[in-house]
């Protein structure tokens, strides 16, 4: 059988052989020749004042001075300021929860804030049967609307709302005792 393949092989025009290895293709000459430990090639020349052109170039403008180093956490707090600025607390409406929608999802994922986390834990659970116990949490108005809005996308801006919560508390607190001062 295989003299029978080696004839056919034979009878095969140039053509119709296949070259069995192709030699590689010369590349063009380019940076990826240039050795690692080589320095890189000098610039052009600059051209000749005759060809350079007769526009008056401006320097840049001074850049500003960059501020001292900031640490991380400063740097969250600042954003988070910034954006507790322009968020606006969430309406009656937008907090109002119904069952129906709530529980339609396969997964339920609640987030809470340290408060009503700390509230919810004072609350006691109800023993409904052998196997099942109710849950009693405490929702705060941000806590309700971010479920809500939870429920539609799963992107929320709760921490700018409790950002801005926590200074305007600490606004009315330090108000308060400016007028304390003022009046001692």
């Amino acid at each position: 059988m295989t003299a029978i393949l080696h004839k056919s092989f034979l009878e095969m025009s140039a053509n119709d052989k296949m070259p069995i290895f192709k030699a590689p293709r010369a590349l063009p000459p380019g940076r990826w020749k240039r050795s690692a430990d080589a320095p890189p090639p000098p610039p052009p020349p600059p051209p000749p004042p005759s060809a350079r052109p007769s526009v008056i170039v401006m320097a840049p403008p001074a850049q500003p001075q960059p501020a001292a180093a900031v640490s991380t956490k400063e740097a969250w707090i600042r954003f988070m300021e910034k954006k507790a600025e322009q968020a606006v607390f969430p309406s009656k409406e937008a907090s109002t929860l119904q069952r129906k929608y709530l529980f339609d999802a396969s997964t339920l994922v609640l987030t809470m804030c340290s408060e009503c986390r700390r509230a919810s834990r004072n609350l006691q659970m109800k023993q409904v049967d052998d196997d099942n116990q109710q849950l009693v949490i405490n929702l705060c108005s941000i806590c309700r609307a971010n479920w809500r809005a939870q429920l539609a996308s799963r992107f929320f801006k709760h921490d700018i709302l409790l950002v801005k919560r926590k200074l305007a508390a600490n606004q009315e607190a330090d108000q308060e005792a400016d007028q304390e001062a003022d009046q001692a």
